[in-house]
């Protein structure tokens, strides 16, 4: 954190820039340190209180590399500061001398960016915690069936097809990334999400019986089904869906970081990278009729697993004080995609099934990914950050299990070749630590 003038808890801002200014023909503060020592010892020595101090005896600096006089590149200014004497911004950040005015951000040496916030670019290992609320979207499914519903305090007939309502679920998701200089990093994160697990679900809110049957001779009571196996419930007083949702992932990439000399902008960087997510998910449509006791149940067990690479670029921009930047990043992932699924229709009753009907099949699909993540940084500390923002994830052509209800039951147990989509939103919040 940047401290008063004078103070030692100054930021390393001005010490780079104190840096900067001596790197010309002015002298550094150890030399100067150096003249008055010698000083005083020589007078001593006259008046006869201590022996003469010999220069001999000063404590040999390490060798440092050349310092450019005039920087003009952020390799130069960085390699002024990394090379300066003794890491010469660490000796004056704590002497706790006064901080130089500054004159001018057109003639910092550094990066502005860098000098008006608390940013620090050197070789640094970020670990980076979070929690995101993601809510998925259901891939609700063709009209089923038909009830009779009150709306506006008048009967009507409306359809009814298999439907979900996600629910944010707290999904913690850890990040870690090394900058082995100020423009390079390699970044690994990974995510979990267990939900949402939904059971008896109501199809409809209202209280009245579900017409499945579409060769009902009265069209009141008619619904969209054929090819409905023997003791399937045509008609159904309780109809519920139970539905299981889960999905994890992980990624590495590869950073290069672009230095501005000039502009608010402290991080533009671009990377390629590798990146593997699974989703797996179960719906079962429970039906069942009081009256004749018959029920049944239709289930689907939907996997995907997409693996591929990804390309990556995120930027950081200053905000109006030196503790606060805010974030954009955006990934793209080109993704291979296994699917897997199995579909079951069982029933029971008095003309019920001995055993269920079922199929599965897998195929590997092209699954374009796109994911954004927008934010605002605040440091605490010069190496402790808080985070807030929204990130959104959506993934195309993946094997989602309410779209696999049809309403030919025949095809319900065949190949299917419809493929949905995959949208992961919400707020998050976390914290970063850098050492």
């Amino acid at each position: 954190m940047t401290g008063p003038v004078g103070s030692r808890g100054a930021s390393p801002a001005w010490a780079w820039e104190r840096v900067m200014r001596t790197s010309g023909p002015q002298p550094f503060a150890w030399q100067t340190r150096f003249g008055q020592q010698t000083g005083r010892s020589l007078l001593l020595a006259l008046l006869g209180l201590f022996p003469a101090w010999a220069p001999a005896q000063e404590e040999a600096l390490p060798p440092t590399a050349p310092i450019s006089a005039s920087p003009t590149t952020p390799e130069q200014a960085l390699e002024n500061y990394y090379n300066a004497p003794g890491r010469a911004s660490q000796q004056l950040m704590s002497e706790g001398v006064a901080a130089p005015p500054v004159t001018g951000s057109s003639t910092l040496p550094l990066p502005e960016s860098w000098t008006n916030s608390l940013f620090d670019p050197q070789p640094r290992l970020e670990l980076r915690a979070e929690a995101v609320w993601l809510q998925p979207n259901f891939d609700n499914s063709y009209p089923l069936a038909r009830q009779t519903q009150s709306i506006n305090q008048q009967f009507r007939q409306v359809d009814i097809g298999v439907r979900g309502e996600g629910e944010p679920i707290a999904t913690p998701r850890g990040t870690i990334e090394y900058h082995w200089n100020e423009q390079g990093s390699v970044e690994a994160s990974g995510f979990y999400m267990d939900g949402p697990q939904q059971t008896n679900y109501n199809l409809s809110n209202a209280d009245q019986a579900y017409y499945f049957d579409s060769n009902a001779s009265n069209p009141l009571e008619r619904g969209f089904l054929v090819n409905t196996p023997p003791g399937f419930p045509l008609t159904a007083t309780d109809a519920t869906l139970d539905w299981s949702f889960r999905t994890w992932g992980t990624e590495i990439n590869l950073l290069h970081h672009f230095v501005s000399m000039k502009g608010p902008i402290s991080d533009l960087a671009i990377g390629l990278g590798g990146r593997f997510i699974k989703i797996d998910e179960n719906v079962n449509l429970n039906l069942a009729n009081e009256i004749d006791s018959t029920s049944a149940v239709m289930g689907v067990e939907s996997r995907n697993s997409a693996a591929g690479p990804q390309f990556v670029a995120r930027g950081r921009v200053n905000g109006p004080f030196k503790c606060v930047r805010f974030t954009a990043q955006g990934k793209i992932g080109l993704m291979a995609n296994g699917t897997q699924y199995k579909n079951t229709i069982s029933t029971a009753g008095p003309a019920a099934f001995i055993a269920p009907s079922s199929f599965s099949d897998s195929q590997v699909i092209f699954s374009p990914l796109f994911e954004g993540l927008f934010g605002c940084e605040i440091y605490i500390w010069r190496n402790f950050v808080v985070f807030g923002g929204y990130q959104l994830l959506y993934m195309d052509r993946i094997d989602r299990a309410g779209g696999h209800f049809s309403q030919d039951l025949n095809q319900f147990t065949q190949p299917s070749k419809d493929f949905g989509d995959l949208f992961l939103y919400g707020p998050r919040l976390g914290a970063q630590w850098s050492f």
